[in-house]
């Protein structure tokens, strides 16, 4: 019998800017489970862009420039699940950060 135990869900800001009148943010989410009958930690991975106050339970957009969502199994003991999901979030943060599209640069002629 499988017994999957939730850990928790984590989420960062990983960009927050002004566009056309509103303001948006780009988030790194991560829900994390425990299964212990293979004392493994699931960590899923991904992003969205959302409007500032996006109510909870609402889903912002992905964008066709962010990463692929990711699921990240470990084998570890339950009481380093919660170390080892947060050294992958921080990972995943810095790899959505990267893949933030650079600004178009006008000059005026």
């Amino acid at each position: 019998m499988r017994c999957v135990r939730k850990i928790g869900a984590l989420r960062v800001i990983v960009l927050s800017d002004e566009i056309g009148g509103g303001g948006w943010e780009l988030c790194a989410t991560a829900n994390v489970e425990y299964d212990t009958a293979s004392s493994t930690v699931v960590i899923e991975l991904d992003s969205r862009v959302q409007p500032v106050g996006l109510p909870a339970g609402m889903d912002g957009v992905r964008q066709p420039w962010l990463p692929a969502q990711e699921v990240v199994k470990r084998r570890v003991p339950l009481r380093e699940a919660r170390t080892v999901a947060n050294d992958v979030f921080r990972r995943w943060a810095t790899k959505v950060r990267r893949t933030i599209p650079a600004p178009a640069h006008h000059s005026a002629d």
